[in-house]
């Protein structure tokens, strides 16, 4: 800090030239080297010149005033992690206890008028304790972070080189073994994704997985990718707060990879949609496919929609969310029935589609979803999946048999009835015609439907 701040810098000045920093270094050296109780270990060899250079370090702080570049804290806090080869909690705690020895020695070369000098060492001290602890621990988070990502990379090389895309080399046969990883098969290829969180959370859950045995799993940023033998060993991630985990049918080398490229779709789909837990295959199926193809989509929604004005977008709109029931939806845009029928005649007319038959209803309904996915509205209440069951254009909502949830805790998940919220009671559906006619014709307010996220 500047000598303005410290009028009796010269008797801080003078406080350090009378502490015998050799003393000091040695006093530190017996105080972490007690409280490790580990005083006949070589390493300490290493340690009392790594200890020399912290109190060279503070000093200069000391005189100057100023405190020490990031660089050379950071530097300093390799070299002492280095050479003591101890946990980090471990180290922490030799950082304390040094500077009370430390504190021990300035105190004990103070005089009666230096006062004011040992506690503005004191204080110095204490901000130089604060600087090599945070240069530390980002010390030990980064090395982490590079130990997780040769971790990362050696696995991704080992999926690769079971699927047949790279050569499965001596190495990678031996960390198979060492994971319980079969290099012949058969496996199921998964895929997950924690909800909001990022890379390193990511990370932190494939290498929980991989560390647990008998699979393989890496994370590709804000997705986690692997290969296991049974779904159940998936069980606990599945019930991990925030997270949805598909696993798709038995693939054979050659298929890895594009099986979990299939399930980042069906995980893709789940987050947006809110669900967690185990997601199965068909959960969100037509959904899925319409992603999975999307130029076929995008000129299904071409093909539908653009020949078709505002209103009779909105009126289409309308009639797919509520599964093609005509009394509904024209209760719902409040007009009357027969005006809606004109509509739908118009519809007909323009399109060259019968709106009764099954065939040309799923082609709408398909339309509609790449048509909402484009836009970043949330799809049709009649598309929305309830644990393995999708509405169906042209279907009749049933009673629900019983309140559940949009989540579920079984594997795999459970179906409740379409066209219900997740505790079974019907949704209003008068509330919501604005919505839907609006995100029809273009409006930013998304119809959500079903259990979102929070």
């Amino acid at each position: 800090m500047p000598e303005s701040d410290h009028p009796d810098r010269d008797r801080v000045r003078h406080l350090t030239d009378a502490v015998d920093r050799e003393a000091v270094a040695d006093a530190v050296v017996s105080a972490i080297r007690a409280q490790a109780g580990r005083a006949a270990d070589p390493r300490w060899a290493a340690v009392t010149p790594v200890v020399n250079d912290h109190v060279r370090m503070f000093t200069r702080m000391l005189l100057s005033g100023s405190q020490p570049p990031q660089s050379e804290t950071r530097s300093l806090a390799l070299r002492a992690a280095s050479a003591s080869r101890s946990p980090i909690g471990e180290m922490l705690r030799s950082y304390r206890v040094g500077a009370d020895a430390a504190f021990r020695a300035v105190r004990e070369a103070a005089g009666p008028d230096d006062l004011e000098a040992v506690v503005t060492v004191t204080e110095e001290l204490m901000a130089f304790v604060n600087l090599m602890t945070a240069a530390v621990v980002q010390a030990s988070l980064d090395d982490r972070d590079l130990r997780r990502s040769e971790r990362e990379r050696r696995f991704r090389r080992l999926f690769d080189a079971i699927d047949g895309a790279a050569a499965l080399t001596p190495d990678l046969v031996e960390l198979a073994e060492d994971i319980g990883v079969s290099t012949t098969g058969p496996y199921l290829p998964f895929a997950a994704a924690h909800r909001g969180a990022g890379a390193a959370e990511h990370a932190r859950l494939a290498a929980e997985l991989s560390a647990a045995g008998g699979l393989l799993a890496f994370s590709e940023g804000e997705r986690i990718d692997g290969i296991c033998s049974a779904p159940s060993q998936l069980d606990w991630l599945a019930e991990t707060e925030g997270v949805a985990v598909a696993v798709g049918a038995a693939a054979a080398r050659g298929r890895l990879a594009a099986a979990c490229r299939d399930l980042h779709v069906v995980i893709d789909v789940a987050v947006r949609r809110g669900r967690t837990g185990p997601i199965g295959l068909a959960d969100f199926a037509p959904e899925v496919l319409v992603e999975l193809c999307p130029e076929v989509s995008d000129a299904l929604s071409a093909r539908v929609y653009d020949p078709l004005p505002a209103e009779l977008q909105a009126t289409l709109h309308a009639l797919v969310a509520f599964g093609f029931d005509r009394t509904t939806t024209a209760a719902t845009l409040h007009i009357h029935r027969n005006t809606l029928l004109y509509r739908l005649g118009r519809i007909e007319e323009r399109l060259g589609l019968d709106l009764s038959r099954a065939a040309d209803q799923v082609s709408i309904y398909l339309a509609t979803l790449r048509r909402d996915r484009a836009r970043g509205n949330q799809p049709p209440p009649s598309a929305v999946r309830r644990r393995g069951v999708t509405g169906i254009p042209g279907s009749r909502t049933r009673p629900a048999d019983g309140p559940g949830t949009a989540t579920g805790n079984t594997w795999p998940p459970r179906a409740t009835h379409p066209g219900r919220t997740p505790n079974g009671v019907a949704p209003d559906r008068t509330r919501v015609a604005t919505r839907l006619t609006a995100a029809a014709a273009g409006s930013a307010t998304p119809w959500r439907a079903g259990r979102t996220a929070p």
